[in-house]
């Protein structure tokens, strides 16, 4: 299927120049393929899942769409929070616990 679609410039030229460097400028077609697969493999999984259940004779269960929630969420809000508070424990003498604020996105 031969389609269209709207990408900013710089990503673009970066991305098929990593392609052709990599696989030749005939590779762009099959890595942009390759990638809308990676993105979509829930939806991959879930077909795969569907057929299998259809060949042993089960009737696949029903399709559960998400919801939006009820109350306004920050989810990347609270993370941030969540990083800012945490806290470590370095090393410190027996008996003595000394704590140290982590940097957030800081992984020890």
């Amino acid at each position: 299927m031969k389609i269209s679609a709207v990408v900013d410039r710089e990503l673009w030229e970066e991305f098929r120049s990593r392609v052709a460097e990599e696989r030749g400028l005939r590779g762009v077609s099959r890595a942009v393929e390759e990638a809308v697969e990676e993105g979509m493999c829930d939806v991959l999984v879930a077909r795969a899942l569907e057929e299998i259940l259809r060949k042993e004779g089960a009737e696949p269960p029903m399709r559960i769409s998400p919801v939006r929630p009820r109350t306004a969420t920050d989810a990347g809000g609270s993370i941030s929070e969540m990083r800012g508070e945490r806290a470590s424990v370095v090393d410190s003498p027996p008996g003595i616990q000394l704590r140290a604020l982590q940097q957030p996105g800081s992984f020890h």
